[in-house]
């Protein structure tokens, strides 16, 4: 650099020493202001602070939420049962935390001041004030929780009432695609009448499509839609409850709907088959005649997956029913797709597709039992009626099982099918009875058995059996007015076993009272009677017997009469007791009646000087009557009878998957239809099969016409029964 360039500048520095370099450092960093450390204390009194303030307002919000109104807390989405019992639990918890704190840093504290130093006075102090002040906390803290507990505790809240109306399964019923079954359920009704005391609910009755008639009843119904029905997919389902003033008065009737609109409906049915499970090789008939779509509309096609295979084995509109043969062992799943020649939205045909599981079992060995017939009776007087059950014995622990019970009965005359039948020959002769049985791996044996039905005909010989029995030292039958005597004819014998009538006269006065094997008559007033028994055979020879029944003088006679003995609760029964009489010179005073005489704990008794007198039995149940007869004289008599109060009376109805059809025909029973308290349920195919489930389905094997019959109980032995054809071509 040339020395001119220097007179540009002002001043030239010159460069420093070293030691005047670190120098002028230290002296900069004098002048800078020094990063001061946190303070802990501050940090504590910001975060309490924070706490307080937190803990404040959220206890000002849940004052100001409880205090609104509960319509308020409704409009907003809460539960006011809900929100007052959070409010009390966070209370307890804000409370619980900043007291068991202030416990801790108690216990620490004095923990601190136990373990210093004697000369470490700074430290004893500072811990006796932490001390102090956490126990002042506590203090404080128990008594605000104490009054903030008992501010929230005097706010009554109320669940919110649901509304009453009917509950569905789903809840949603409206765009649903059929077939569909929909759980229907009046709870909520039945708990509003019923939680208020005043009324009794006493029936439900459900109109499917609010036509008048009555499809269910009960509190809890299911409905299966199958179709779009009489409203193009709009199904107004109406109840009708009946209640029952529990202050008394006329029925009162309340009336409830649910919408169920089911704008899609789909093809419905089902696959039937002959059996569903076997051993291989196994053939199976496949039947879907039952499948039919909702419209009315034709089904088309048929095509069947039968293999597995993802391909049609049979298709074609011929298919309806078809059948194959599996070979392999396992589980087979068939598919069937049906198509309409209704059109989907797209202008497709509407189609549908349905499953059938059957389960091939590998073929047992050569079956080592024996199969005998047991006919009872063997032998008897045409007309004879003859029960036939296959008996079977193995030679092997385990039984092998029968798929198929054929009874071949004479030579030509009939053939029956099942493990028990019955058969009346009608005319004399000497009848062979074979019995085939077709195991499950098609193996078959053997039974025969020979009924021998004779023609002769003698007279019967009449015998009469009563209770109490006869009295051997009077030759009599003995007891005082009223005497009621039970009459039992069936000891008496026919050489063909075919007595047709058992007539009695009990007062011998040549007229015939009553008729059957077995009855009860009263004698009132004393004597002798001379009672005759007249039993006659189908041949129209007859027998007679007599005995001799000796009524001493009458006790006392409590008779009352009631003008019903059962009926559907509530139900009002008269009772008189004019028939009553005590014993000679003796008068009746008053009559006491006790209507439910095992019910000790609410016993009433009720007297009166009449001897007629009304009571209405509310609820379903049995009740003894008790009458009490006072005399002038002090003495009582009593008697009782029993009331029933059943549930509405038995109904039987039952639908069927159809009506007619090719042997072998597979029929799905439906007895839900039945109306009443069903306790149970028995149905008689007219086969020699029979079932007790409500829901059954029932394979006919051979052509002829089945009448079937349904029988319905309730809890009280009462039953309801109805028939229907199935005709088995």
């Amino acid at each position: 650099m040339d020395n001119q360039n220097l007179s540009d500048f002002d001043e030239v520095a010159a460069p420093k020493s070293s030691e005047e370099t670190i120098g002028s450092m230290a002296d900069e960093s004098k002048d800078k202001p020094a990063h001061k450390p946190l303070n802990g204390r501050k940090m504590a009194f910001g975060c309490l602070f924070l706490f307080l303030s937190v803990f404040l307002i959220l206890l000002l919000a849940m004052a100001f939420g409880l205090n609104a109104k509960e319509e308020t807390i409704l409009s907003l989405g809460l539960n006011p049962v809900s929100l007052k019992n959070w409010s009390i639990g966070m209370v307890n918890f804000l409370f619980g935390a900043i007291a068991l704190t202030s416990i801790i840093i108690l216990v620490s504290s004095l923990a601190r001041r136990l373990l210093s130093k004697q000369d470490d006075r700074v430290g004893k102090s500072q811990a006796s004030k932490r001390s102090f002040a956490s126990l002042a906390i506590f203090a404080v803290t128990i008594g605000l929780w104490f009054v903030t507990y008992d501010y929230f505790s005097q706010f009554e809240m109320k669940e919110p009432e649901l509304p009453i109306e009917i509950i569905t399964k789903p809840t949603d019923t409206l765009n649903l695609t059929s077939p569909i079954r929909v759980e229907f359920s009046a709870e909520r009704i039945t708990a509003k009448f019923e939680g208020d005391g005043k009324y009794d609910v006493i029936s439900y009755e459900w109109d499917k499509e609010s036509d008048g008639g009555v499809d269910a009843t009960g509190p809890k119904v299911t409905i299966y839609f199958v179709d779009g029905g009489k409203n193009n997919g709009v199904f107004n389902v109406n109840l009708l409850v009946k209640l029952k003033p529990k202050s008394g008065g006329e029925i009162e009737t309340r009336e409830y709907q649910k919408e169920v609109s089911i704008p899609n409906q789909e093809i419905y049915g089902e696959i039937t088959t002959d059996k569903s499970s076997g051993e291989a090789p196994l053939t199976v008939r496949f039947d879907a005649s039952n499948i039919q779509d909702p419209s009315l509309a034709k089904i088309t096609n048929f095509s069947w997956d039968l293999d597995g295979d993802g391909r049609p084995d049979r298709d074609g509109s011929s298919y309806g029913t078809t059948e194959w043969t599996f070979e392999t062992i396992g589980e087979h799943t068939v598919t069937l797709t049906v198509t309409s020649e209704d059109f989907n939205a797209d202008g497709t045909h509407e189609t549908k597709t349905f499953e059938k599981k059957i389960t091939v079992r590998e073929a047992a060995g050569t079956v080592k039992s024996e199969v005998w017939i047991e006919a009872t009776p063997q032998r008897g007087f045409s007309p004879l009626s003859v029960t036939l059950i296959a008996n079977q014995k193995s030679v092997d622990t385990q039984l092998p099982r029968i798929d198929k019970y054929e009874w071949r009965i004479g030579d030509g005359l009939a053939t029956l099918w099942g493990q028990r039948t019955r058969y009346t020959f009608e005319k004399p002769g000497n009848y062979p009875v074979l019995l085939v049985v077709t195991f499950a791996n098609g193996q078959t044996s053997e039974a025969t058995e020979e009924i021998i039905v004779n023609d002769e005909s003698f007279t019967p010989t009449a015998k009469i059996n009563t209770d109490p029995e006869i009295n051997r030292s009077k030759k009599a039958v003995t007891g005082p007015a009223p005497l009621s005597v039970e009459f039992d004819a069936t000891s008496s014998v026919d050489p063909d076993d075919n007595i047709v009538k058992y007539e009695w006269d009990f007062d011998g006065d040549g007229l015939w009272d009553d008729e059957g094997s077995s009855t009860t008559y009263e004698f009132r007033d004393a004597g002798e009677y001379e009672s005759v028994l007249r039993v006659t055979d189908a041949d129209g020879n007859e027998s007679r017997s007599e005995i001799t029944i000796s009524v001493d003088e009458e006790n006392a006679i409590v008779n009352f009469g009631a003008d019903k003995l059962s009926g559907a609760a509530p139900v009002t029964v008269n009772f008189d007791a004019s028939g009553s009489r005590v014993p000679t010179g003796k008068k009746i005073i008053s009559y006491e009646w006790n209507f439910d005489l095992e019910n000790r704990a609410q016993k009433q008794n009720f007297i009166y000087e009449r001897a007629q007198t009304s009571h209405i039995f509310e609820t379903v149940g049995e009740y003894i009557v008790e009458l009490t007869l006072h005399t002038d004289d002090g003495g009582e008599y009593s008697d009782s009878i029993k009331i029933v109060a059943s549930y509405a009376s038995l109904s039987a109805n039952f639908s069927m998957s159809r009506t007619s059809g090719n042997a072998p025909l597979a029929v799905s029973f439906d007895a839900t239809a039945s109306s009443g308290n069903v306790d149970r349920v028995e149905w008689d195919f007219d086969d020699g099969s029979a079932s007790t489930i409500e829901k059954p389905t029932h394979v006919f094997e051979n052509p002829g016409k089945y009448e079937i019959i349904l029988k319905v109980y309730d809890a009280f032995g009462n039953v309801s029964q109805t028939s229907k054809n199935v005709t088995v071509n």
